[in-house]
């Protein structure tokens, strides 16, 4: 074992506490099998939204929608499809693929945002045909959605007053 593994296994026994006590972990439910708490691995998601255009994908959500690409993958290099292309936006990480396999058109992504209705004004302004919203849920959040071209619906959504589920 590398110092870098031994290292994180000697910090993760020190944060070992009794069931019940640790304070990082409050509202966490324990698990009865165990002495331990579930431990926070996952750090985030990505969606992959299948497209059957990457050139018209790329035209839409760099375009119109502000993202910007990070990379894009295909197998031949001079044809744009099939591609697998990754792009953001204000720390948002989207993947769209025209790969057969990943996916199915009429996927949705989840974006939370600060200002679902400062992001309406700048969608519309750039011609963006919006699906539905901003509308206030009866749930707390105010929402507004967009697809693109194969029906892919990206939800924007200002969050508020949700409530966990325990």
């Amino acid at each position: 074992m590398n110092q870098r593994d031994a290292d994180f296994l000697e910090a993760a026994r020190e944060r070992r506490t009794e069931p019940g006590t640790n304070p990082e972990l409050v509202g966490e439910k324990e698990y009865p099998h165990t002495d331990r708490r579930r431990c926070r691995l996952l750090k985030y998601a990505i969606p992959v939204l299948h497209v059957s255009s990457s050139a018209a994908a790329e035209e839409f959500y760099c375009g119109k929608l502000g993202f910007e690409p990070r990379f894009a993958t295909r197998l031949d290099e001079t044809k744009a499809d099939p591609c697998y292309l990754a792009i953001t936006r204000d720390g948002v990480w989207l993947h769209l693929s025209s790969f057969s396999g990943d996916g199915v058109t009429g996927g949705v992504a989840y974006v939370a945002v600060d200002d679902v209705d400062a992001l309406h004004a700048e969608l519309a302004g750039k011609g963006v045909p919006i699906d539905s919203g901003p509308v206030d849920q009866t749930w707390g959040n105010r929402e507004m959605y967009v697809k693109d071209a194969d029906r892919n619906c990206i939800r924007f959504i200002e969050e508020g007053g949700v409530q966990a589920v325990e």
